[in-house]
């Protein structure tokens, strides 16, 4: 295949394209991105670190035993609660695995786990509770595995229909430091960009906040990736204008949501 030939194929060429995922996670979709002739400005929006109480998840841990199920609601949360677990004891036989979404499945499939309950469609705590063995809950025992301060919507939900929970808080998210947000600045204030990825609203909301006015101005009138729909209702209180919902939360829905949309670029 001639040069010519191969950037005729790269359906993003010369797009600047802002990933925003924690650095951990990013890769993945950078070099797809790039693959597709695109240029990636890496910037994690959100820092991943240590809990805040491991003892409290160490204590969590101990009693996995006591629990009917473990729900995982993060790529995150399967990555740092399975490397919690497996360093100190197995996961039990008995213990039903439920997990959000495939992107979710696929990393526990990387510790040789499997989830007895995964969404077909969906892809979030929504689509987890609507499932058909979630629906009587009374007196079964739930571990929520998950980051510092997330949503209350499923421990509530599973409350409400008997559950009793609890959570192993794995994680906690953080801004990046001020040093990476002024390079952050220094970038856009030198070339506009052509797309911004955000994956949840933590990372959109601690974007805005980094970038600050007067960029953040012409950051609202970029093309926004987001997925879902909660986080294309964020993005619309945030004032962004061109707002791109990836079909679903992986790194290929991602891409492909750029390139459905190259025409209005």
């Amino acid at each position: 295949m001639t040069e010519k030939e191969t950037l005729s194929r790269q359906r993003l060429a010369g797009q600047w394209i802002l990933v925003t995922r924690p650095a951990e996670q990013a890769e993945g979709l950078s070099q797809l991105i790039e693959a597709e002739g695109g240029q990636v400005l890496r910037f994690p929006a959100v820092e991943i670190g240590d809990p805040k109480e491991p003892f409290a998840v160490e204590e969590v841990i101990r009693r996995l035993e006591g629990f009917h199920w473990a729900v995982f609601v993060s790529v995150n949360a399967v990555k740092r609660g399975l490397s919690w677990v497996l360093s100190r004891r197995e996961v039990p036989a008995d213990l039903k695995i439920a997990v959000v979404g495939q992107a979710t499945a696929q990393a526990l499939a990387a510790f040789g786990l499997h989830p007895h309950l995964c969404p077909t469609s969906g892809y979030n705590s929504e689509a987890l509770l609507a499932m058909d063995e979630l629906q009587h809950m009374k007196g079964k025992r739930v571990v929520i595995f998950r980051g510092s301060g997330g949503r209350e919507l499923l421990a509530g939900t599973l409350a409400k229909r008997g559950a009793q929970i609890e959570y192993a808080e794995v994680y906690r998210r953080s801004l990046p430091p001020p040093s990476v947000a002024a390079n952050l600045r220094q970038a856009l204030a030198h070339r506009p960009l052509d797309v911004v990825i955000t994956t949840s609203k933590a990372v959109l909301e601690n974007l805005c906040y980094l970038v600050g006015e007067p960029l953040l101005e012409k950051l609202r009138l970029t093309p926004l990736v987001v997925i879902g729909s909660r986080q294309a209702q964020q993005a619309k209180e945030l004032g962004f204008t061109q707002i791109w919902v990836a079909q679903e939360p992986s790194d290929t829905a991602l891409v492909q949501a750029i390139i459905e949309h190259e025409d209005k670029l």
